[in-house]
């Protein structure tokens, strides 16, 4: 569903410094090491040497392509709302997708990120009043292990694992807003947003 957010470069005099930014839901590290074990590289043993913020390893909640010099109204912006919204329990069960091409957890509960997704509305305004394409908000939140032509899909899933149920939850605590200045350029965490508890 990554994909589903993803920008398409605008072709305009505002191109100079544009920004593709990505706001995710993170899961806990608890659920990122079980998510890993599903990974051929668990057999080794080997631990992930660091639990990074990639878009692979989020949940989407909402995409948008900005200037820069944008960048701090948005996140001010963007903390007032995140910060009205109540933090909630995840649950995610069984596997969706073409193994292993594509695999995806799905979300029980998509209301909650649509409810947030919705909230952004003042945001996406924002964005189009400056010339923008409006955000894209995803309402059909799911969390993907695997995605071929991902950055972060060079690790193969051990298929055999994907035959057993799966069945998770998380306290989604916060938000991590990711940005990237050119396609071909890896995502950096510029803020992250705390939710209410």
């Amino acid at each position: 569903m990554l994909a589903a957010v993803q920008m398409n470069t605008v072709n305009s005099p505002l191109t100079s410094n544009l920004v593709e930014y990505l706001l995710l839901a993170m899961p806990d590290a608890r659920l990122r090491l079980r998510l890993w074990a599903l990974t051929e590289a668990s057999k080794s043993g080997e631990a992930p040497a660091g639990l990074s913020t990639a878009p692979g390893e989020g949940i989407p909640v909402a995409g948008f392509t900005a200037g820069e010099v944008m960048e701090p109204t948005i996140i001010k912006w963007m903390q007032r709302i995140v910060s009205t919204q109540q933090c909630w329990e995840v649950r995610l069960s069984g596997y969706f997708g073409r193994p292993p091409e594509a695999v995806y957890l799905r979300v029980q509960d998509p209301l909650p990120f649509q409810k947030i997704a919705a909230s952004l509305g003042p945001v996406d305004e924002l964005i189009q009043s400056s010339g923008y394409p409006p955000a894209r908000r995803n309402l059909r939140p799911q969390l993907c292990i695997a995605e071929a032509g991902h950055p972060n899909a060079a690790v193969q899933l051990d298929t055999q694992k994907l035959k057993m149920p799966f069945l998770a939850s998380f306290m989604l605590e916060e938000l991590v807003l990711l940005r990237r200045q050119f396609a071909l350029e890896e995502y950096k965490t510029v803020q992250l947003f705390k939710l209410r508890p």
